[in-house]
């Protein structure tokens, strides 16, 4: 089963193709690399997935929801993407303890449910347990009350990588998560990614141009050159 569909998807700035025909798929438990250099399209494949641009035309579906189709843009059920995010550059809130950043999308979604208010006090314990459970799964229970600024590069990764799993998703796009780390960490954090999708039956959508990450992780490759699939 495909729990990630893109069909004919298309995007110009002004008269100028970023995207031409790109479609492919990704199948449950399966991760998948997209590799290109700059300019490939990847990045602007990336926000036409997250909703940071709206595609010309095509269609996007995650889990059997349709996020886009044929020029429209739909609304996602509780207003949230369904599917997790993991960047480079970490993005966390330095305002925040470890256990308040992990929370966060868990708390926020959960203020849209219709029995909210009815249930807030066992909703937010249950999210509180769920944060607990994974950062004991990724090694930080004991630096859930510390600051992002209290911690490694690595830890650092770890936390957004518990944070991206709160909602409880079944892709996680990753978007060079490991390439600001030295390459020791960075096969620490690819060990926990595989442990993670092997435990939750996830599948990842790789954005890398890291060949060694994409050999140690990836079932199947991508290339995009010129805005298309080659």
């Amino acid at each position: 089963m495909a729990i990630l569909e893109v069909e004919h998807l298309e995007k110009r700035f002004g008269g100028t193709p970023v995207l031409q025909d790109v479609s492919f798929s990704l199948e449950q438990g399966q991760t998948l690399a997209i590799l290109g250099s700059s300019g490939s399209g990847k990045t602007t494949l990336l926000r036409c997935l997250n909703a940071l641009e709206q595609p010309d035309a095509g269609r996007i579906r995650v889990a059997g929801e349709t996020l886009f189709d044929g020029g429209v843009r739909a609304a996602q059920r509780g207003g949230r993407l369904p599917f997790g995010l993991v960047f480079q550059a970490f993005h966390l809130f330095p305002q925040y303890t470890v256990r308040e950043n992990v929370t966060l999308a868990g708390r926020l979604q959960a203020k849209r449910r219709p029995d909210y208010r009815a249930n807030r006090r066992e909703i937010l314990q249950r999210i509180d347990d769920e944060a607990a459970r994974l950062l004991g799964q990724v090694g930080l229970l004991a630096q859930q009350d510390r600051y992002p600024g209290q911690l490694s590069g690595g830890q650092r990764q770890r936390v957004s990588i518990a944070a991206a799993m709160i909602v409880r998703p079944k892709l996680v796009i990753l978007d060079e998560a490991v390439s600001a780390l030295d390459v020791t960490i960075q096969d620490q954090i690819l060990d926990l990614l595989m442990r993670l999708r092997r435990e939750y039956d996830l599948s990842y959508l790789f954005i890398s141009h890291d060949l060694n990450v994409i050999y140690q992780c990836c079932d199947r490759v991508i290339v995009m050159q010129k805005g298309q699939i080659v």
